[in-house]
């Protein structure tokens, strides 16, 4: 898109209200953000991002007590890229069972951020069902980052069926997480039945927000059009 579409999305989707934005470490947003939030205002926004951990050595060595210094320069470089720290940062992309005894160096640094009041809430992003059932029992995790849509399954971007996910993220809920939405048209298979999907992403009460990848203004406008028609269902 360049530098000036990618900012000017931004502005649009601020401009007609929409306050949450997602960000990662990976995707390499950072720095395109802080140029759009030179026209927001930062209190209004709740920002989160992910930290993609994976680049810092072998993954079977995650629980190095090195590892911390690493956590602890990337969230630095999280608040110089955005001139702000990040409400919510989450452990990007699990993928495994016991990633809760894993990843025990950088759930540590984000502990100490939170208690620092430099961040407020921190969590993982899942793609895998058993990461997902250890997130949604995990004391450490605040927030859930899902892949849920009204289909499930591989085909579209689950990681199982829409049942077993639903069952999970109940499982959170009643644990006190907090639960957003990813892959809501299944990585955009699902793009033409969006107001489908739209209908019961917003209608199965687990969800208390959802992230949506746009190129265009039109596709902004059009999502929220759609949320108008179906509003939330009451979270359980």
């Amino acid at each position: 898109m360049g530098f000036a579409k990618l900012v000017d999305l931004m502005h649009h989707s601020y401009d007609r209200g929409i306050r949450f934005v997602e960000l990662a470490d990976l995707y390499g947003t950072h720095i395109y953000f802080r140029e759009a939030l030179r026209e927001m205002k930062r209190d209004q926004l709740a920002i989160l991002t992910k930290m993609w951990w994976r680049y810092d050595g072998p993954e079977d060595q995650v629980n190095l007590p090195e590892r911390q210094q690493m956590a602890k320069t990337a969230l630095e470089r999280f608040h110089h890229e955005l001139t702000t720290y990040p409400d919510i940062v989450l452990l990007h992309c699990l993928v495994k069972k016991g990633w809760d005894q894993q990843m025990g160096p950088y759930m540590d640094v984000l502990n100490d951020a939170k208690a620092k009041g430099q961040i407020k809430a921190v969590g993982c992003s899942c793609h895998n069902f058993e990461a997902m059932q250890t997130a949604a029992t995990c004391p450490w995790v605040d927030v859930m980052l899902a892949r849920i849509n009204m289909k499930g399954g591989d085909k579209f971007m689950m990681d199982g069926t829409r049942e077993q996910v639903e069952d999970v993220l109940r499982t959170a809920r009643a644990n006190g997480k907090a639960v957003i939405g990813m892959k809501i048209f299944g990585e955009g298979r699902l793009a033409e039945q969006r107001d489908a999907c739209m209908q019961y992403a917003q209608g199965n009460g687990l969800l208390d927000a959802m992230t949506i990848g746009f190129h265009t203004p039109d596709q902004i406008d059009d999502v929220l059009r759609m949320m108008h028609k179906y509003p939330a269902k009451t979270l359980v």
